[in-house]
């Protein structure tokens, strides 16, 4: 049974100890968290943070969540003890059998050193120049390692070690039951020191060369040591007296934050912080089992190992709650000597950390002060509002106060007092009568709905920038400026409740919350809803507050929540037991040093994140596998090529809130994106082939932050040979190789055939010779009978333009007919025919078969016969004319024996210009007449019998018909060969066509002949450029 005077000691320190309590969170780690054994002797940390803890059954790393356990003796007859990690990182481990052990992070082993001492080393010491390393046996003697040599001195009058500090370089002190002594290394000597009575059991250094040193029976005792003379001088201790008849088990003094960890015989635990003089009791639910060593990591957990009960974690919590005697919190405010400022129903709580006193100020000036709903400190004083519209300023240095003249109506409550230092002025915002502000304790000014604040009831006011911003009992935020009060506009017309809190960043951005609609954001007198708050489950905001990191502090009705910009999301502060928890409207205050206090209906939340131990994950790769075999993650391997299945175990080191950790990763050269956030440590890739790739793993912690490097791993699978540069050099010296012998042989080759052909070569020569002279003398008989048939043919066509009529020799006026002729070769099988007789003018246009000439011999005999019927036979009828010229060229071709299709197309007109009449016979050749009418001229086309001139016809006779047509001064006649519509385009894809011809003849009516002739030329020479013509060309017009 634990002694009295343990359960005592809180109360003897401290009036109310709730109020100043450091508050703690501690966890056990036991055989359930995968601790390989309950006993546990020393823990350590490492340079790259891992725990260390020396057990029975083995030496264990832990990273936070995972132990992995290493042994030295199979048996179990040796084991780990204590160890430490040097300034470098290498970790030096003594054994209870009194081995030196290092640990080999490369193949993470543990590897035997060739040095020993005698009896169990159980206490290694770093020296403060990182240069020497002391290796203590408990009752042997001590090993100095220094330049990996080891030097052994073995005690001589000490039967056991209790503690070792180096005090300087070369000299380490020692307790021991038999008293203090000093060890000089250089001289291997154990010097004791004088001055000391009694059993010296654990020591720490407080501070340079004043040590702590735990006696039996008789708590601590406080003592200055000179190394240099070996003195010894007993200092008082404060807690000397209270500590008196405990038996203290184990030191740990913690400079950094001066605080005192000490465990006790009975089991029991404290922690005594030595800036104000408070000690924590820790119940056996925290911590129990006697205490072997206590140590400290890099992000300030304090590691508690015992005898039995495992490993414990003890964190300074960021969320604690005072709960005040069970009273209601309705405003807080801290000055500039310490004290903190609770509103109570009773009065004003002070309480200051500093001296651990604690009072209520319940009357002021001869006026009891009840409820008070508002508390302000304006750089000297302390404003309280209290119920009854009471307002009293309080003096922190003498605690003495007075009533300001303030008093209103009975039932007038001040909902809040803020205020602007830099200015001098304080706002006492009440629920009836506005604001009222103060200047140096004076009344400067009223606003109310008198001048245009929106409602008397104002909640709260603040000042930034120039500008007060004013919540009231209404839909709407007032600022004032320039003693002229203002409205801000408001974006979001849903907006239903009214505003009652205000708080600003480091950015001087301003938020505001409402009762019932979430968190807004003021912006250049714009309001605007902050949409991540509209989606939590209470939307009434009590207080708003920006910490020093700029993150946003919401009291909401019935929980707390903190809300990081950066990332647009809320997180709900789990403080404990809230149930019935309500927090106050405006009930906040934040400290110099960033200490958050929020005042609710059970006591009072306090965030000082200054103790929080949320820290980044480092995550490493623990394993890796690659088709089915265990692989060494410390060498970048180099697969052969083919499809490989690889996976990839990996851990986070974070001793500090490690129970949420996250993990995400890709296989770079692979993926292109990072997997889903899971709390997941193993990743597999199948099938993965040629190529560079960099497994990355990245950790997070419970807030979303992770470090900006990733634990990596890199590996190659290689191409296959194929794909390898040296093998198409290979393939391409090969080939040269195999080009070079064919060509070799190839030469030799041709060198023979070259022989053989140059003898072939001479007989070819003689025989060509020969040739060419015969096929020379063969052009020049060719070219003389191709010169007597051009001859003839330019003949030909001098008796073909002979026959031919010429208009210009005649009486036919050249106004009148238009004639435009052009044959393909130098004779033509197209030919036309003019004539006046008896008043008439007869015209015919004639397409012969074939061209050239035999179209020229044809183009003749129908000129003559043509002759011969009108002149000689005196015929005048179309129809009769082209009836006797069918006949005519039948007999003269005596087509009727040898049935010869060999004949003409041809198109006949017979015109009196007196009655305007034409008479019109058509051989397969169309008639266009051009009618002139007052919008231009109209086509109108006569269709030609079927038959043509000449030819055999094996239907037998031919019907030739006299088509008769009445014609007015102007019209415009047209006959034509086939010539024209047939020639192709410059591409030789497209013909003129009889539709063009239509349009180009429309064109043209109107023109003068002459004009007319030109225009023809001029499209015909455009359409087909310098494709060659494709058969003889004539154009026939007359215009009546």
């Amino acid at each position: 049974m634990r002694p009295v005077i343990h359960y005592l000691l809180p109360v003897l320190l401290l009036l109310a100890p709730n109020l100043f309590a450091q508050h703690f969170g501690t966890r056990q780690f036991d055989a359930n968290s995968g601790l390989p054994d309950l006993f546990v002797y020393h823990s350590f940390q490492d340079k790259r943070g891992f725990l260390w803890s020396a057990t029975t059954k083995g030496l264990t790393k832990f990273d936070g969540q995972f132990f992995k356990n290493y042994t030295i003796s199979p048996d179990g007859s040796d084991f780990i003890y204590c160890g430490l990690s040097d300034h470098i990182g290498q970790i030096w481990l003594g054994s209870f059998g009194g081995k030196i052990y290092t640990y080999d992070p490369k193949n993470d082993t543990l590897l035997p050193g060739h040095d020993s001492i005698a009896g169990s080393v159980n206490r290694m010491v770093l020296s403060r120049d990182k240069k020497t390393i002391y290796f203590i046996s408990k009752g042997s003697g001590i090993g100095v390692m220094k330049d990996g040599k080891l030097r052994y001195t073995p005690f001589s009058d000490i039967y056991q070690v209790n503690g070792a500090i180096e005090l300087e370089t070369g000299k380490l002190l020692l307790s021991s039951p038999e008293g203090l002594y000093l060890f000089e290394t250089q001289k291997e000597r154990f010097l004791k020191l004088s001055g000391w009575i009694g059993d010296a059991g654990e020591l720490v250094r407080e501070k340079d060369d004043v040590f702590l040193f735990s006696v039996s029976g008789k708590g601590l005792l406080r003592a200055r040591v000179n190394a240099a003379t070996g003195s010894l001088f007993i200092l008082t201790d404060p807690y000397e007296s209270i500590l008196s008849g405990k038996d203290v088990a184990c030191l740990f003094f913690d400079s950094a934050n001066n605080m005192l960890y000490l465990s006790f015989r009975d089991e029991s635990f404290c922690i005594i912080d030595k800036r104000n003089g408070t000690f924590n009791w820790f119940t056996p639910d925290q911590i129990s089992g006697l205490i072997n060593s206590i140590t400290k990591d890099s992000v300030g957990n304090i590691w508690v190992s015992t005898a039995g009960k495992g490993l414990f974690r003890i964190s300074e919590q960021s969320f604690s709650l005072l709960d005040m005697g069970g009273q209601s919190i309705s405003s807080v405010a801290g000055d500039s000597l310490g004290n903190m400022y609770y509103g109570t129903a009773g009065g004003v709580v002070v309480t200051n950390s500093r001296s651990a006193a604690s009072k209520t100020i319940s009357v002021i000036g001869g006026k009891k002060i009840q409820t008070v709903s508002a508390l302000y400190f304006d750089g000297k004083s302390i404003w309280a509002g209290a119920s009854g519209g009471g307002l009293f300023v309080i003096d922190p240095e003498t605690m003495n106060g007075k009533q300001m003249p303030f008093t209103r109506g009975k039932n007038l409550t001040i909902n809040s007092i803020t205020g602007n230092n830099a200015r001098q002025e304080v706002y006492i915002n009440t629920d009836q009568e506005g604001v009222y502000i103060f200047k140096n304790g004076s009344l400067l000014r009223h606003f109310s709905v008198e001048n245009s604040l929106l409602h008397n009831n104002v909640y709260f006011s603040y000042s930034l920038g120039g500008k007060t911003y004013y919540a009231t009992h209404q839909t709407g935020i007032n600022f004032s400026e320039d003693d002229q009060v203002y409205e801000v506009r408001m974006k979001d017309p849903g907006l239903i409740s009214d505003f009652n809190c205000f708080a600003s960043n480091s950015k001087n951005e301003l938020a505001a919350g409402t009762n019932g609609d979430g968190i807004y954001l003021i912006t250049d007198t714009v309001i605007t809803p902050l949409q991540a708050s509209r989606r939590l489950e209470s939307k009434y905001c009590n207080s708003l507050v920006y910490d020093k990191r700029d993150n946003l502090w919401v009291a909401f009705r019935y929980a707390l929540y903190k809300y990081y910009p950066g990332k647009n999301i809320f997180k709900k502060i789990e403080i404990g037991n809230d149930e019935g928890r309500l927090f106050n409207p405006n009930a906040f205050y934040i400290s110099r040093e960033g200490v958050l206090y929020f005042g609710s209906t059970r006591g009072v939340v306090v965030v000082n994140e200054n103790n929080s131990q949320t820290a980044v994950p480092l995550p490493y790769i623990t394993g890796l596998t690659i088709d089915d075999s265990l692989r060494s993650t410390d060498i970048k391997p180099e697969l052969e090529y083919g499809k490989h299945n690889f996976t990839f175990r990996f851990s986070a080191l974070c001793l500090a809130n490690s129970e949420n950790i996250r993990f995400r990763y890709k296989l770079a050269g692979r993926d292109s994106k990072w997997s889903e956030l899971s709390a997941t440590r193993e990743a597999n890739f199948e099938q993965v082939g040629e190529g560079e790739y960099t497994f990355k793993v990245m950790a997070y912690n419970s807030d979303g932050e992770s470090l900006t490097e990733a634990a990596t791993f890199s590996f190659i699978i290689k191409k296959p040979v194929w794909k390898m540069y040296w093998f198409w050099l290979v393939c391409a010296i090969s080939l040269v190789i195999v080009v070079y012998l064919i060509l070799r042989i190839r030469t030799a080759s041709l060198l023979r055939a070259k022989d053989r052909l140059e003898k072939t070569v001479e007989e070819k020569t003689h025989e060509l010779r020969m040739e060419k002279e015969l096929v020379e003398a063969k052009n020049v008989i060719i070219e003389e009978q191709n010169q007597e048939i051009q001859s003839s043919i330019r003949y030909a066509k001098n008796i073909q333009e002979a026959v031919l009529p010429k208009l210009d020799k005649s009486n036919i006026p050249t106004d009148q007919v238009l004639v435009y002729f052009r044959p393909r070769d130098i004779v033509s099988g197209d030919f036309y025919w003019v004539a006046e007789k008896e008043g008439r003018l007869i015209v015919a246009a004639c397409d012969c078969t074939g061209h050239g000439v035999p179209g020229a011999f044809m183009s003749l005999i129908g000129s003559t016969i043509l002759d011969k019927i009108v002149f000689d036979r005196n015929v005048k009828d179309p129809a009769t004319i082209i009836r006797q010229m069918d006949e005519g060229v039948s007999e003269s071709l005596k087509q009727e024996e040898n049935e010869m299709r060999d004949g003409m197309e041809a198109g006949l007109c017979s015109i009196d210009f007196s009655k305007g009449e034409i008479q019109y016979t058509g051989a397969k050749r169309p008639l266009f007449l051009y009618r002139k009418t007052e919008t231009g001229y109209v086509l109108e086309e006569f269709k030609p019998d079927r038959y043509s001139v000449g030819g055999y016809s094996e239907s037998g006779a031919k019907t030739f018909t006299t088509q008769t047509i009445h014609a007015t001064a102007g019209d415009m006649l047209y006959l034509f060969s086939d010539g024209v519509i047939d020639q192709f385009d410059a591409d030789n894809k497209k013909r003129i066509s009889t539709k063009r011809l239509r349009e180009l003849l429309a064109g043209l009516a109107d023109l003068p002949l002459n004009v007319q002739k030109e225009r023809i030329h001029d499209f015909i020479e455009s359409w087909k450029k310098d494709t060659h013509q494709t058969d003889d060309i004539l154009v026939l017009g007359v215009r009546l």
